[in-house]
């Protein structure tokens, strides 16, 4: 059975502490990983990595973090 799809790739962003990030747009609904708030088809958000499980050392995923937790500004090209 094929993956779905939950996000697309929209490009190099900065974020609130000046980091540079990857901004995604959701396709499907999402969850915050920080607030567990909505993210919304169509909407903008960033990812974080977070340990998978306790018993696998680690093991990391990246989990979707919201623009309110992680406010984001596109880079120029």
């Amino acid at each position: 059975m094929p993956t779905q799809v939950k996000s697309n790739y929209v490009g190099r962003a900065i974020d609130g502490t000046a980091s540079v990030t990857t901004a995604y747009r959701a396709v499907i609904a999402l969850e915050c990983v920080e607030c567990t708030g909505a993210i919304g088809p169509g909407h903008l958000f960033s990812r974080r990595s977070q340990p998978v499980a306790r018993r696998m050392i680690g093991a990391l995923t990246l989990a979707p973090v919201c623009l309110a937790c992680r406010p984001l500004r596109m880079q120029d090209r």
